[in-house]
C-alpha cells in the first residue's frame, strides 16, 4: 500500500482520528508502508492511541528506522501499559545497544 499521491495520503488522514480503532489500525498500517514524506509526524502521532495494536505499530515502525530521533522516542515508549508494547520497545533498543 505504497502511495506517494496526496489525494490518497489525504484521504488517509482524514481518518486518524476515527473513533473506531480498526479504521485507526488501518490507518497506522498504511503510514507505516508509505514513502510520503509526512507519513512520519502522523504515525508519532499514533504512539499514545488507546489501541495497543495501533502503538505496535508505532514501534515497529520506529523499529525500522534506525535513527536517533527513533531511538529516543523508543526510550519515551518503555512505560506503555501494555507489556506487548514494552517487550518491543525493550527488543529494539538493546538491538541498538542502549542500556535498559
Amino acid at each position: 500500500s505504497k502511495f506517494a499521491d496526496e489525494l490518497a495520503f489525504q484521504t488517509i488522514i482524514k481518518r486518524i482520528n476515527s473513533s473506531d480503532s480498526e479504521i485507526r489500525r488501518n490507518v497506522s498500517m498504511a503510514l507505516s508502508r508509505t514513502p510520503h514524506p509526512k507519513a512520519e509526524k502522523y504515525m508519532l502521532s499514533m504512539r499514545n492511541d488507546s489501541s495497543e495494536s495501533i502503538r505496535l505499530d508505532v514501534v515497529h515502525y520506529l523499529g525500522r528506522n534506525k535513527t536517533e530521533k527513533s531511538t529516543e522516542i523508543l526510550k519515551t515508549m518503555t512505560n506503555d501499559n501494555s507489556s506487548y508494547v514494552r517487550e518491543e520497545v525493550r527488543r529494539y533498543l538493546i538491538e541498538r545497544g542502549e542500556k535498559l
